[in-house]
């Protein structure tokens, strides 16, 4: 007996839980996807709002050596 043999009886035999397992499947893609669009979508509105507003923006990290010393008085 093959293994698609076997998988295909499981499925016939396991009806609701097959349907199940294929909803579940096409729920997590369907957010994973959501999300995708959603964090793009944050990423270009963020962006647009600083380019109107002007300010270049830097993060470094808390214990981070920085590669510039900041202006004084600036």
């Amino acid at each position: 007996m093959s293994a698609l043999h076997l998988a295909w009886r499981t499925v016939r035999r396991y009806r609701a839980q097959t349907l199940l397992a294929i909803a579940g499947v096409a729920v997590i893609g369907a957010l994973l996807f959501d999300m995708l669009l959603l964090s793009r979508g944050l990423l270009l509105s963020f962006a647009d709002l600083l380019e109107r507003a002007g300010y270049d923006v830097r993060i470094v990290g808390g214990g981070g050596m920085t590669l510039r010393m900041p202006i004084p008085d600036s």
